[in-house]
């Protein structure tokens, strides 16, 4: 096949059009950043308007696009104010940053006393900057700190243990905000709050405690790590589903009501009904304690599907690859290759050569 960008219908952007877009978002956004720093480079960036590329403005103050706290949303932060030119409650806030990340198992690659001077040089920058561009009362100026901990970039999978973290940190002036000194309205989302897993169905960025799980996993030699409800119930992988084939020839899987619908769960349902390969289909509730009527127990990830051969040193039937998970193994396999379960239009553009 060869590919026919003719037949693009978007643009593809210049190096000059990227630049020029994010000097458009520093310059359109309602608060200004005035500092940044970044512990990959370990370097500060200044809030300027940097003379880049023909004279146009530049605002580089940026997460890769790989960054784990866009994509999983897992790291951690604190808010902090700097004013009168002292950093205010610092230490309390870096001691808090810290212990979150103790509890969240995230390495920070700085020590206290070295954040604490990062911290001091940003400041030193930013009013710097504002000295620079006649700020009228920079004493008086609220500088917002944001401190940022991300479990590292490189790639796009559920790991962060793998990977070097970063620490972002940035001072910036908030933009005007409502007054609200006369009182406010307020809702309740009830739902959100009464019914159980609210979001169970719901695919968003916010892999921080199924992140967490993973790493958990996979530093004592595991993979995705399971998830549980309140009651120790099965529910999934860090970016899967499970499911059982029972001793008695039943296949099963957690309820739907508490996780979210993979396609690969669908498709090797949608095999198994086809073929008649297992005595019947159900949802299944099971613990750890119910493992013992459990023969297979394997992830459906990315039309993949992964033997679980132990859980918790737990060995699931007989600790082997069991018969119908090399059935789903081989026909997912077939249908990666040929298609055959993904009838979706051919990219268009591509031709054959």
């Amino acid at each position: 096949m060869i590919a026919n960008l003719e037949k693009l219908t978007t643009k593809i952007a210049s190096r000059k059009e990227i630049l020029n877009y994010l000097k458009h978002i520093g310059d359109t956004r309602k608060s200004r950043v005035v500092a940044m720093y970044n512990s990959d480079m370990d370097m500060l960036i200044e809030g300027i308007k940097l003379q880049l590329l023909s004279g146009k403005d530049q605002d580089l103050m940026v997460f890769p696009v790989c960054d784990r706290l866009p994509n999983r949303a897992h790291g951690c932060m604190e808010t902090g104010n700097v004013k009168n030119y002292r950093l205010s409650g610092v230490n309390n806030h870096i001691d808090r940053l810290f212990n979150t990340a103790k509890i969240l198992g995230t390495h920070i690659p700085l020590t206290k006393e070295q954040l604490s001077k990062k911290i001091n040089d940003l400041a030193l920058l930013a009013y710097k900057v504002l000295e620079n561009e006649n700020h009228p009362d920079p004493k008086n100026q609220v500088l917002v700190l944001k401190i940022w901990v991300s479990t590292g970039l490189g790639d796009f999978d559920i790991y962060g243990c793998d990977k070097k973290p970063i620490v972002y940190a940035a001072l910036y002036i908030s933009g005007p905000s409502e007054d609200v000194s006369k009182g406010v309205k307020e809702y309740i989302h009830y739902d959100q709050w009464t019914q159980p897993d609210y979001f169970a169905n719901a695919k968003t960025v916010n892999y921080l405690a199924l992140a967490c799980m993973a790493d958990y996993s996979k530093s004592r030699g595991g993979y995705f790590g399971i998830k549980t409800d309140k009651e120790g119930k099965l529910l999934e992988g860090a970016v899967s589903n499970i499911a059982y084939v029972l001793k008695d020839g039943s296949f099963g899987y957690p309820p739907l009501s508490k996780t979210i619908r993979g396609t690969t769960l669908t498709k090797a349902v949608k095999i198994l009904q086809e073929s008649n390969t297992v005595k019947e289909i159900k949802e299944l509730e099971f613990t750890l304690d119910d493992l013992n009527q459990v023969a297979e127990l394997f992830h459906l990830s990315n039309d993949h599907i992964v033997p679980i051969l132990e859980v918790n040193d737990i060995k699931i039937g007989n600790g082997e690859i069991g018969p119908i998970t090399q059935f789903l193994q081989e026909k997912l396999e077939i249908a990666r290759a040929s298609v055959q379960l993904d009838q979706g239009e051919i990219i268009y553009g591509l031709e054959q050569k």
